[in-house]
């Protein structure tokens, strides 16, 4: 009898110290995987980025999109051009419908963009919802899109003591995921809480 007590003590024992010692957890790990993508264009990405009909300001290179303020025709010198050369010091200007961000994914999104490494003389670069007139220079003022949808586009850009010069900027256009919303909110055709 007491030799099963001892036993099952014994085996009782074991057991706790197993548990404690092999609880599962790691402090790291490394592994390795191939990941295979397929990288696109701009208007065969997820986020389709596509000029407007408007080309004036708006052109396709090596597959991306690219600006020109004050205008393509302008630098190159032919047909009608406008008056002015470029934007001033200590000023604001919106460019609208330069382009047409689309989602082709299958989730939604909230569209922003802003600039990226300004420079200084200016003050603020950023992405403008065209349809809405409203600046998208964050998450809080993002636009929502839904598989399927679309706006037009367009840049802001703000000056401040800027040097009479040519510069080359950079617009990031982020696409985040949208927040889960409550399950019973209303929603309209398009997806959008109403």
């Amino acid at each position: 009898m007491r030799r099963r007590r001892f036993l099952f003590g014994l085996g009782s024992l074991s057991l706790a110290a197993g548990a404690v010692t092999g609880t599962g957890a790691f402090t790291s790990a490394r592994a390795e995987r191939t990941v295979s993508v397929d990288v696109e264009d701009d208007d065969d990405a997820y986020l389709s980025l596509d000029p407007s009909s408007d080309l004036s300001r708006t052109t396709t290179s090596g597959g991306q999109l690219e600006f020109y303020i004050p205008g393509i025709k302008t630098r190159a010198g032919i047909g009608d051009t406008p008056e002015g050369n470029g934007v001033q010091p200590n000023s604001r200007y919106t460019f609208g419908d330069l382009l047409v961000i689309s989602n082709q994914g299958s989730d939604p999104v909230e569209v922003f963009g802003s600039g990226r490494n300004v420079p200084s003389g200016f003050e603020r670069l950023g992405l403008v919802d065209s349809d809405r007139n409203q600046l998208l220079t964050s998450e809080a003022d993002a636009t929502e899109l839904y598989p399927g949808e679309s706006f037009n586009a367009g840049l802001f850009i703000e000056t401040g003591d800027a040097n009479v010069q040519q510069y080359q900027l950079a617009l990031r256009i982020r696409a985040d995921p949208i927040t889960e919303q409550a399950s019973d909110a209303p929603r309209g055709p398009s997806g959008i809480l109403e």
